[in-house]
């Protein structure tokens, strides 16, 4: 997956990994194969794209599906409008796949023209899938219809997922994280999250604080040692380190809650920055029993 603020350079990399247009500097290598050697051709061959924007011609809806691979049997068709979840929609139609879709597909709306898009991935059968933002503008019903294609047809093919939700990449093998044009992080989801570092913040910023409690919760029932859920500390606001210090009673843990509760209320009172405010949540960790044993064996 490739993560990061808008305007650090996502969509840029899907469009040179397409060449749609070529590096002014440096190489961009696929298999260690600078891409400029290979055939465009063969190359885009390889290369499925659902883009967050989908380009329809004027035409009907069988003419732009068949884009893709205009050769495909009638059979192979079918099946990609079954894996897109649109073969009940254009069941429906009177005319059926020989519906015009408008000029730029006017006539459909989002989530179809969208789904048209994954018929086209599923139809072109390439070993290689962009998803560039690909739910980006759907509303919840057609985006949880659009996804259940989406992960159908991710199985068992390359995938680079580009987007700004990140709860749609959380299962991602790696995480790409730009910044202004330059990658910045590598790493799982989990990884990248305890390092506390931009992705973090971006999760943090995006799932609110609660959730960071509950990565905070989680990291600590799993035994991660104190490194890991201490650096998380910067993640949360006083009102989730509260409700985490309430978990913390409610499961036994009473020293640990009582240094969240002190951490909490003396940063406060002293307006405490990120650095100093762990540092003392580190300190009051390693005073209490119940986290001192995991940080004393790592």
């Amino acid at each position: 997956a490739i993560v990061g603020p808008s305007g650090a350079g996502k969509t840029t990399v899907a469009h040179l990994l397409m060449r749609f247009w070529d590096p002014d500097a440096g190489r961009f290598t696929l298999d260690g194969h600078d891409l400029r050697d290979l055939n465009l051709d063969l190359l885009r061959d390889r290369i499925a794209l659902v883009a967050q924007d989908t380009w329809l011609f004027n035409d009907t809806l069988e003419a732009n599906i068949r884009l893709a691979r205009p050769d495909a049997s009638d059979a192979d068709l079918r099946l990609a409008l079954e894996h897109a979840a649109l073969a009940d929609y254009v069941d429906s139609l009177p005319e059926g796949l020989q519906t015009p879709a408008g000029e730029r597909g006017v006539k459909l709306s989002g989530g179809q023209r969208q789904r048209i898009s994954i018929a086209r991935a599923f139809l072109k059968d390439a070993p290689v899938l962009i998803l560039d933002e690909a739910t980006s503008h759907l509303d919840a019903i057609s985006e949880k219809a659009v996804r259940a294609a989406l992960g159908q047809l991710m199985q068992n093919r390359t995938t680079i997922v580009i987007a700004h939700r990140l709860s749609t990449i959380r299962d991602a093998d790696q995480i790409l994280v730009l910044d202004d044009g330059r990658a910045v992080e590598l790493g799982s989801h989990d990884d990248l999250v305890t390092k506390g570092d931009l992705y973090a913040r971006l999760v943090a910023r995006q799932t609110g604080a609660k959730a960071a409690a509950e990565e905070f919760i989680f990291l600590f029932s799993q035994n991660s040692g104190c490194q890991k859920y201490a650096k998380s500390w910067q993640l949360l606001d006083s009102s989730s380190l509260f409700q985490i210090a309430n978990w913390m009673w409610q499961s036994g843990k009473i020293a640990v809650a009582i240094a969240i509760i002190l951490t909490t209320g003396i940063a406060t009172a002293f307006a405490l920055k990120p650095d100093a405010s762990l540092r003392l949540a580190n300190y009051l960790f390693l005073m209490a029993p119940m986290v001192a044993e995991p940080c004393q064996t790592r």
